[in-house]
């Protein structure tokens, strides 16, 4: 209310003005329905109802406009200020419909020079009736200036149905229909066309719409199901209780229609197995009556959620290994309950389909080998194990396995190893055999070693502290992954980051890759943390 905030005689002043706000939107939204009434039986060619319509909407605009000046009046009163663009829609809005009208009325008097107007009434015999029972409708058509229409046809609409009839010499007409529609309201009029030799002359027409009442009686239906979710092939009970328990019942679910008869008390029941070949989803379960008498229809929409159960894949593959050699893939396929024999596995790699069978134990296997040509790089193996039976989900994995193709890696080795031969003739001149300096077995030699940088460093570190943690030397003979399968059960928590740091070392130095340094930065630091290694024992 735009008073609430306003004191005394201002608050009543607001209030009046308020009020005729109100009414005015009101005049206009009638004014609104009136144009697009009269445009629309315009189309159609009902002139006359068209110019009823278009002079309803002419005295409504006047009305409007007489509401529309008091408004300004009240507004004038206000010491508050009043939006200047509201005030002019209104204004235009009016105007607007007021051209419309005259146009719409101009456009009827131009066609109906050469032809004469038609009007056509309608009565019922009753503006509520049951259902099935019979409605009367009668009417006259007639000229405007009440001279009857003898012998034209009318079409008398009830809802979505038409009947055809004829008038008698009064222009009068009769229908009786009987009314199954089971809808609370039911629109009826009738619709004069004219044809032959009435084309030239009359003018098409329309009655007003009556809106008939319908009665009926609704049922009273509940409906349950006996659990919220299922499986496929399982079983699932679908039960209620109708009244009247005369009522036949009806059941759709999963593309199926079902008819059930309750029992003298009205309750009923319904078991269903689900399809094999549904999905995973939400589905609805509808259940319904059929119409008897006075009784209508009635339904009730139920959702019932179809699920499946998990599968449980394992599978072991190398990280990484060489193109041209053949390496083994193993998995194993369970659900909670059992192993899983004879279940069907797709492997796809590298645009090759490979299908397996799991053998008795759940488990499958197969020997791979990417070309020998295989650039140096991460490939990914995509395996999707399709269960036999419905009840169980598909499941999918995906594997990333480095390959490292020889021929990447021994090309720029071989061009290292010669340019650097080279490079030391060049710096010292080679002795002959029995001028070099003998070195005795008996006494140790104090290699210098090349210091490390970058992730050799990083790795080099982190094996000290893992030597140091365990009491585990790294043997040369080791390899990383060696080292790494030895140390696991003794470090805990430190061995992903150790791990980590190890496939980072495989990655540089056989797979020439380029790896972020400060990520291994931060690898180490958590290994450190994890180990809980001090800064004492770190300088020493």
């Amino acid at each position: 209310d735009i008073g609430v905030y306003l004191k005394g005689e201002i608050k009543q002043l607001a209030k009046e003005a308020y009020e005729l706000f109100k009414k005015e939107l009101e005049l206009l939204n009638m004014t609104s329905w009136y144009a697009k009434q009269s445009l629309t039986d315009l189309k159609w060619g009902f002139l006359y109802p068209s110019l009823k319509e278009a002079l309803n909407g002419l005295r409504l605009i006047e009305e409007a406009e007489t509401t529309y000046n008091k408004l300004l009046t009240a507004l004038a009163k206000l010491p508050i200020p009043i939006p200047k663009g509201i005030i002019k829609k209104l204004n235009h809005t009016i105007n607007d419909y007021n051209s419309l009208f005259l146009e719409t009325i101009k456009r009827i008097k131009e066609q109906s020079k050469n032809i004469s107007l038609t009007t056509l009434s309608i009565n019922v015999s009753s503006r509520e009736v049951w259902i099935n029972s019979t409605v009367e409708v009668t009417g006259y058509l007639t000229l405007v200036n009440g001279k009857p229409l003898g012998f034209r046809g009318i079409k008398v609409f009830l809802g979505n149905k038409s009947i055809d009839t004829l008038t008698d010499t009064r222009g009068f007409f009769y229908v009786r229909s009987h009314i199954p529609f089971y809808s609370p309201n039911l629109t009826i009029y009738a619709v004069y066309t004219p044809k032959n030799i009435d084309k030239d002359r009359l003018a098409a027409t329309r009655s007003e719409v009556i809106n008939l009442r319908v009665l009926y009686i609704t049922p009273t239906l509940r409906v349950h199901l006996d659990k919220p979710k299922v499986m496929p092939l399982e079983r699932v009970n679908i039960y209620g209780k109708v009244k009247p328990a005369k009522l036949k019942i009806w059941v759709k679910g999963f593309n199926s229609l079902y008819n059930l008869t309750p029992n003298p008390d009205g309750e009923f029941n319904l078991s269903i197995i689900v399809p094999p070949s549904v999905l995973e989803k939400r589905y609805h379960i509808t259940v319904g009556t059929y119409p008897r008498g006075i009784i209508a229809p009635s339904s009730i929409r139920l959702i019932l959620k179809v699920y499946k159960s998990p599968l449980y894949v394992t599978v072991s593959s190398p990280l990484w290994t060489l193109s041209g050699l053949t390496w083994n893939l193993e998995g194993k396929v369970k659900s909670k309950d059992e192993i899983l024999k004879n279940t069907k596995v797709i492997i796809k790699v590298l645009n090759k389909t490979i299908i397996l069978k799991t053998d008795e134990k759940g488990a499958f296997t197969f020997n791979l080998r990417f070309p020998f040509t295989l650039l140096t790089s991460s490939y990914k193996l995509r395996i999707t194990v399709i269960p036999d039976v419905p009840w169980l989900r598909e499941d999918e994995i995906e594997l990333e396995v480095m390959t490292i193709s020889p021929l990447t890696v021994a090309t720029p080795l071989a061009i290292s190893l010669t340019l650097t031969r080279r490079a030391l003739l060049k710096r010292k001149k080679i002795l002959p055999r029995d001028a070099r300096p003998r070195i005795s077995r008996e006494r140790s030699i104090a290699i210098k070693k090349r210091e490390l940088s970058g992730i050799p460093a990083i790795y080099n570190e982190a094996l000290k502290l893992v030597e140091r943690y365990t009491g585990i030397k790294a043997l040369p003979s080791y390899t990383v992954r060696e080292y790494l399968s030895r140390v696991k059960p003794k470090i805990g928590e430190a061995f992903p980051y150790f791990e980590e740091l190890s496939l980072i070392l495989e990655k540089v130095v056989y797979g020439n890759i380029k790896v972020d340094l400060k990520n291994s930065e931060a690898l180490l630091s958590k290994l450190k943390s994890a180990l809980r290694v001090s800064k004492h024992e770190e300088s020493n």
